[in-house]
């Protein structure tokens, strides 16, 4: 039996797409803490191509967490809007282009979101509890002023300071639906 191009072709991106279900994946952690101020809640509505996390209340020094595995193509992006006292922004929470991380701590100031990274070999529950307690109360009293925030030897902030944009609620949802449908063209 001859086996043509084209069945050949369809053998391989079968098996390249039964790669993707069985090969194993890093297992990515993202946590997104309200660090705004004491009193302010932080609204967050996260979203991938596939995938709406539905929106999250966050309260002063409270979090929300979501786990995935990124896709073998290198595509994988999560982007979230946050929205506090009429102030609406958007963020690229996590990109296969620019993290590395598997346990990526994001701080959202008033400044823009930090990406906390630990270097000790990169896993927070190798801090003890007072470093841990030390560290909150350093991240909260920071005023971000650069991108780029040495905390310690082990420790630093990779912060991305946003433009301040206020934004009309009817106006927001209609410019939202209009994103998203650009997004989704472009992925």
């Amino acid at each position: 039996m001859n086996a043509s191009p084209i069945n050949w072709l369809l053998s391989l991106m079968h098996l390249f797409v039964a790669s993707e279900a069985i090969l194993p994946r890093h297992k990515v952690d993202v946590l997104i803490y309200n660090y705004l101020q004491n009193g302010t809640d932080l609204t967050v509505h996260c979203k991938s191509k596939d995938d709406d996390l539905g929106v999250h209340l966050l309260a002063f020094r409270n979090y929300y967490e979501f786990k995935f595995r990124p896709n073998l193509f290198g595509t994988t992006l999560f982007y979230c809007s946050m929205q506090w006292d009429g102030i609406m922004h958007w963020f690229d929470i996590y990109t296969s282009e620019r993290d590395t991380c598997t346990y990526c701590l994001w701080n959202v100031k008033p400044e823009g979101p930090c990406l906390v990274e630990y270097k000790k070999g990169g896993d927070f529950s190798e801090m003890g509890r007072d470093e841990t307690s030390l560290l909150e109360e350093e991240l909260i009293q920071l005023t971000v002023k650069s991108s780029l925030v040495v905390l310690s030897d082990n420790l630093t902030l990779t912060c991305t300071i946003w433009t301040r944009k206020s934004y009309n609620l009817e106006s927001f949802h209609a410019q939202l639906k209009s994103i998203w449908k650009t997004r989704k063209k472009f992925e």
